[in-house]
């Protein structure tokens, strides 16, 4: 082959050539084509770092009181390729950082808001990635504006719970679920199995009675609860790591958490509801309530012990007349 043939040969390849009998030269002319998206993953770096926001909505009923939560977090997954070896990773969201809205209603129309609750009723911490298929018995496909989405009723088949691991003990306590539903999304690049790295999104919506373990004081347990929690989780950051990089990513959740909170462009609009709950949160003024809390008489120290005095000195002192 002569040395101008085979430089020419890559271009032929990708724009195509018309040879003209009065030239020994081919003449190439531009065409254009719409080849796929090229992933380049190093063999060195099996592991998937995700960064997600996160936005649920969950409550807590009882025939008495309601309990409405909004919470905004980031959090983060590691995914273990095949050749990562032992590592494992993490496949639940791991919480860096979160804000809390809380709205407190009872029957007589009267409610408050707070930043803080002393129960833990939500169902979005355990909600992550399956350690195998995305999809279930049943479940639907569906591919839209370049989107695939796969849906799936983990409450149709039992086999469906390996969808949600971490749900096992729930599963496993009797709680009864009248509702579960996930689905996950993919940028559509036409594989017949979706993969982490293309993962854009998830959603879910749950609904129980009870949560597994008692919500109140041994003297409402008569109570029954109502537990529901629906939300969205979207992809924000997709990074390929090494195994050791990985590992160093267990101590960084700390330094993380002091990160400066941003809300990710290009999400939906909040509902009005859900704005008007934020703002009336966010004008509580903390300062002004510490300060008109009157402490505790049992925290008063009425008899201070004298400095440079051990404390068996102190004790002897008090006999000593």
């Amino acid at each position: 082959m002569r040395p101008g043939v085979y430089l020419l040969l890559l271009p032929m390849l990708l724009q195509g050539f018309t040879a003209t009998a009065s030239a020994d030269i081919p003449q190439t002319h531009g065409m254009s084509y719409d080849l796929p998206e090229l992933e380049v993953r190093p063999r060195n770096k099996p592991v998937l770092h995700l960064l997600g926001f996160v936005r649920e909505y969950s409550s807590l009923a009882t025939h008495t009181d309601t309990i409405y939560l909004f919470r905004e977090k980031w959090v983060d997954f590691m995914v273990p390729g095949p050749k990562a070896g032992k590592y494992k990773g993490w496949l639940t969201p791991r919480l860096i950082s979160s804000r809390s809205y809380y709205r407190f209603a009872d029957g007589t129309e009267r409610d408050s808001v707070s930043d803080r609750c002393g129960h833990h009723f939500s169902y979005a911490d355990w909600i992550g990635l399956p350690a195998g298929k995305w999809s279930g018995q049943g479940s639907s496909e569906t591919r839209l504006d370049g989107q695939l989405a796969l849906s799936t009723d983990i409450l149709a088949d039992t086999l469906n719970r390996a969808l949600v691991p971490a749900f096992g003990r729930y599963f496993r306590s009797g709680i009864d679920f009248d509702r579960f539903n996930v689905s996950y999304s993919f940028a559509d690049t036409g594989t017949a199995v979706p993969d982490a790295a293309d993962l854009t999104g998830m959603t879910f919506d749950i609904s129980s009675e009870g949560r597994g373990r008692s919500m109140f004081r041994f003297n409402r347990d008569y109570q029954n609860i109502y537990v529901t929690t629906r939300g969205e989780m979207y992809v924000v950051e997709r990074q390929f790591i090494s195994v050791g990089e990985a590992k160093k990513w267990l101590d960084k959740g700390h330094s993380l958490m002091e990160m400066s909170w941003e809300t990710p462009p290009g999400l939906p609009e909040l509902p009005a509801e859900t704005a008007r709950l934020i703002e009336r949160v966010n004008s509580i003024d903390h300062t002004s309530l510490r300060l008109n809390r009157t402490p505790s008489q049992r925290l008063v120290n009425t008899l201070p012990r004298p400095p440079k005095q051990t404390f068996l000195q102190y004790l002897k002192s008090l006999f000593v007349h």
